[in-house]
């Protein structure tokens, strides 16, 4: 390489460098949101939650008995599962739980930002996004608040499909895989909470669909692209069939949970 054209390259990198705006990384902000939020979420009443009441899941690792029509087997089982797995290393059951929420509550701002940032490829999106999730509503810390912690976990799948998703759509050296990563979110998702999944995979579908038009490939290649999703659903409604909802008979039929969740409280609200 000459010594004239490495002084120009030197000095376009010097004038690049001139013309960049000073600014906060941005990844610096998320952190500070997330890391304070988990603070908060760690040492404050606010993270302490009625998972005895809420969240049936916990009740063994508390020492409390699980109702009549509340069995554990209509529980869907990713947060038990990982709830089991934090018990395992935090031998106290209420510490476990506790650690289970701010891992969830990270994992949740991880989700937020990436949906944020692969959505709008921006990463400022995705701060937005973190700060609108924890700063700007309190929606989702009452989630904790009340031990909605499968809630909160069908909602994390549900960002990282989207993210997935919308990635598929542009990188086509990786859009397979990051096809069958945004696949596996929904099943996942579904499998986390059973009322947010009637959000969550009608969503999943529908961006599904939308990241294999969006692909620029044949019609017999989208559909490839939308056999894995078929078959994971498939799964899930044999699961749910079979296990879930025989096992939410009885809660259905509760006089406190129609109160709460039935249709006459939708129509009022």
């Amino acid at each position: 390489m000459s010594s004239t054209t490495f002084a120009a390259r030197r000095a376009r990198r010097r004038s690049v460098a001139a013309h960049r705006k000073p600014g906060v990384p941005v990844g610096l902000v998320a952190g500070a949101v997330v890391a304070g939020s988990a603070g908060v979420l760690a040492t404050s009443s606010l993270g302490s939650g009625d998972y005895g009441q809420w969240l049936m899941a916990a009740r063994p690792y508390l020492g409390e008995a699980i109702p009549a029509y509340r069995a554990d087997a209509a529980v869907p089982p990713v947060v038990p599962a990982f709830i089991a797995l934090i018990d395992r290393v935090v031998p106290d059951g209420a510490t476990a739980i506790h650690v289970a929420a701010v891992l969830l509550l990270v994992a949740l701002a991880t989700a937020a930002y990436l949906a944020g940032a692969v959505l709008f490829r921006s990463r400022l999106a995705g701060v937005i996004a973190v700060a609108g999730s924890f700063l700007l509503t309190d929606l989702y810390f009452d989630l904790f608040a009340f031990g909605g912690l499968l809630q909160a976990g069908a909602i994390v799948w549900m960002l990282f499909a989207a993210a997935a998703f919308a990635a598929a759509a542009r990188r086509h050296t990786r859009s397979s895989l990051l096809n069958l990563v945004g696949v596996l979110c929904v099943g996942l998702g579904a499998l986390t909470h059973m009322g947010t999944a009637v959000i969550a995979v009608p969503v999943g579908i529908e961006l599904a669909i939308l990241s294999a038009m969006r692909s620029g490939v044949d019609v017999a290649a989208r559909r490839r692209r939308l056999l894995p999703l078929a078959v994971v659903l498939t799964a899930v409604a044999v699961i749910w069939l079979v296990a879930l909802l025989p096992g939410s008979t009885e809660l259905a039929r509760n006089p406190a949970s129609l109160g709460y969740r039935g249709p006459d409280r939708l129509l009022a609200a």
